[in-house]
């Protein structure tokens, strides 16, 4: 039974851990949830697709080509999936790329802007956290 209290051990600095990390996970979800108000007063009714539109003659690996019409910022949730997506840096070029190609080239400040919050700043926070 000794090798058990090792484990004992382990679980505690876990669940330690976990409750501390409240604070960060709460300032990300207010992050999210402002920026993702902030995308939908900006680019609302910004990407359409064009009438009589055919992915076959668009450049591969576009948005345009990889059908990403649901992700846009028309509503609270598909927002919150693309600012999700450019969290991760999970094709945030092809983002990046269609929201200057439907607005204007100053629209990508937006997405750069999140993830340097998200990714650059609370995540290296949560990093740091975890390792200390």
């Amino acid at each position: 039974m000794p090798h058990f209290t090792n484990y004992g051990i382990i679980m505690g600095t876990i669940s330690d851990g976990m409750r501390n990390l409240k604070a960060f996970i709460g300032i990300l979800i207010c992050l999210f949830y402002g920026y993702a108000v902030l995308g939908m007063w900006l680019f609302r009714g910004v990407i359409k697709v064009p009438p009589g539109y055919d992915s076959k003659n668009a450049t591969c690996g576009s948005y345009q080509q990889s059908n990403y019409w649901a992700n846009n910022f028309d509503d609270f949730f598909s927002t919150v999936v693309i600012l999700y997506d450019v969290m991760l840096v999970n094709n945030w070029g092809v983002f990046l790329n269609a929201l200057r190609e439907f607005s204007t080239r100053w629209s990508q400040l937006y997405l750069v802007s999140w993830w340097f919050l998200s990714n650059v700043y609370i995540l290296a926070l949560v990093l740091g956290f975890i390792v200390e």
